[in-house]
């Protein structure tokens, strides 16, 4: 199974791509500013804020996992 990483994946267009990724059979991460938000159905979520790079450093530690 492949991996997708969707940006801004919460919502909107994000959101869309997510889900089509999903249903087309990947493994798919989104990622968001809260902390605490809910991710599409099927898909695993992590909170980013891609202003700070500690948490930039973080995401990319768990998506080469």
């Amino acid at each position: 199974m492949s991996k997708a990483l969707v940006t801004g994946g919460t919502r909107g267009i994000g959101k869309a791509i997510a889900e089509a990724l999903r249903g087309a059979g990947h493994e798919v991460m989104v990622t968001g500013k809260k902390q605490n938000a809910e991710s599409p159905i099927g898909c695993s979520y992590l909170g980013c804020d891609f202003i700070d790079p500690l948490q930039v450093d973080l995401l990319a530690n768990r998506v080469s996992d």
